[in-house]
C-alpha cells in the first residue's frame, strides 16, 4: 500500500506571507528535492535560474527571499561574484 506523505505547514506563517514569497518557497521546496545538499544542508541555485523559472525580476526575488528569511523559513548565503553560486537551506 502506498505511503501518504504530507508537507508540514506552519499555519501561523501562511497569513504573513505575500504571493511572491509563497511562490518562491514552493519553488525552492521543489528544487530542494532534486538537488543534492552539501554537508551543511545547503543547495546551490543560481539567481538567474530562479528569475527565469519564476519570471521574477531581481527586485521581486530579493524581496521574496528577504521575507522568507525574516520569517525563518529559509537560510540564504549570497554568492561571491561569479566564483560561488548563492546557497539556500530550507529550515
Amino acid at each position: 500500500m502506498a505511503e501518504l506523505k504530507y508537507l508540514k505547514v506552519r499555519t501561523d506563517l501562511i497569513g504573513k506571507m505575500r504571493g511572491d514569497a509563497v511562490i518562491l518557497y514552493g519553488y525552492l521546496r521543489y528544487i530542494e528535492k532534486r538537488r543534492k545538499p552539501d554537508d551543511h544542508g545547503y543547495f546551490t541555485l543560481d539567481s538567474n535560474y530562479v528569475e527565469r523559472g519564476l519570471h521574477f525580476d531581481r527586485f521581486r526575488l530579493n524581496r521574496a527571499r528577504g521575507e522568507l528569511k525574516k520569517l525563518g523559513l529559509i537560510d540564504y548565503l549570497a554568492g561571491q561574484n561569479q566564483n560561488r553560486k548563492p546557497r539556500y537551506k530550507i529550515l
